[in-house]
């Protein structure tokens, strides 16, 4: 049996919790790489995630997101098509090549 289907909404939650991990310098600059890649601000991608906007404008400032906010930040970008790369990798690094 699955553990999805053998867990209900707020059991699986708990399971796939994750610590946030550390995040990257410039992670501001991935944000609105992001923000610039989705068309969406950082306000409108907080109210998405059912968060309030001043969160975006925290973020936008540099305040780093809780783990729930990373969460709902990480989905977003991946719903966009390249977003999570333009989140997640560094641009002044070449981009892996599978051989």
């Amino acid at each position: 049996m699955a553990v999805s289907s053998a867990l209900n909404g707020a059991e699986r939650g708990r399971y796939l919790r994750f610590p946030a991990p550390s995040l990257p310098q410039d992670f501001p600059v991935r944000l609105g790489r992001l923000e610039d890649r989705s068309g969406t601000s950082l306000e409108e991608m907080a109210l998405a995630a059912g968060l309030p906007a001043r969160r975006g404008r925290l973020w936008r400032i540099g305040r780093p997101p809780n783990d729930d906010e990373l969460r709902a930040i990480v989905e977003f970008a991946c719903a966009v098509p390249g977003g999570i790369a333009v989140l997640l990798l560094d641009a002044s690094q070449p981009w892996p090549v599978r051989e």
